[in-house]
């Protein structure tokens, strides 16, 4: 947006939620409806978050699971925004929060680990010490 740009004047990507409309209706969209939320304004119902844990007992998560790992779907984009988008589609909720995995950060890091089914996350050389952290990679 512009400073000469207003926000009516701002027309909402394809298949966006009109947030502008929505408001001057007296209406909320589930997008409106969250971000008001967030600002602890008054919204028509409380907005509904889920952890996203609770992706796992989806039969659509699981699919992907048989083709890729939890590293994998982290460093794909395709696949973290698939299953991130997975319970908004199935349960409407309000907004989805970007899916990750605890192990993330491990490789900006420099820290090499596995997860071994069962098990969890096993990391090859356990940060231990202050040396060890001085040998992180700043990221």
């Amino acid at each position: 947006m512009t400073a000469a740009t207003s926000r009516q004047d701002v027309t909402p990507a394809a298949g966006a939620p009109d947030v502008a409309a929505a408001a001057s209706r007296g209406t909320s969209t589930r997008a409106d409806r969250y971000l008001r939320a967030c600002r602890r304004e008054p919204v028509d119902v409380t907005p509904v978050w889920f952890m996203r844990q609770a992706g796992r007992s989806l039969p659509e998560f699981r699919e992907v699971r048989e083709r890729a790992s939890l590293v994998e779907i982290t460093r794909d984009p395709a696949l973290c925004a698939e299953v991130t988008l997975q319970p908004v589609h199935r349960l409407g909720v309000d907004a989805a929060i970007l899916f990750a995995d605890i192990t993330t950060p491990f490789t900006g890091l420099g820290v090499d680990f596995e997860i071994k089914p069962g098990v969890g996350p096993v990391i090859a050389s356990p940060v231990r010490s202050a040396a060890d952290v001085a040998r992180l990679r700043p990221f």
